[in-house]
């Protein structure tokens, strides 16, 4: 388990979900489709390399994600609840390479 390589996926995951949400947004199944295949690489890498604990998170963010892509979603979570939950994660790593500083 590497933290900061782990923040980094983590950020990324997050810009992936974003992508996902804005193509469901505007009806753009192939936008979707590749949001969501990165976004599915991004977990198993993450998952790969973790605890049990951190395999439970990739597990929900996993089915999380599967059910965006659903015509009939079982979950009914908003794009503004997801985008808060990675943005930490944005930021921690925007932080680290010196592109925001935080005051």
């Amino acid at each position: 388990m590497n933290e900061e390589r782990d923040i980094f996926l983590a950020a990324n995951l997050g810009s992936e979900i974003a992508r996902l949400l804005v193509a469901k947004r505007e009806h753009d199944s192939e936008r979707m489709r590749g949001a969501y295949a990165r976004a599915c690489a991004i977990i198993e890498e993450l998952e790969a390399q973790t605890d049990a604990g951190g395999r439970r998170e990739a597990a929900m963010l996993k089915a999380v994600l599967d059910d965006l892509v659903r015509e009939k979603p079982l979950f009914t979570i908003q794009p503004k609840v997801l985008r808060a939950y990675f943005l930490p994660f944005a930021l921690r790593a925007l932080t680290k390479e010196g592109m925001v500083k935080i005051v």
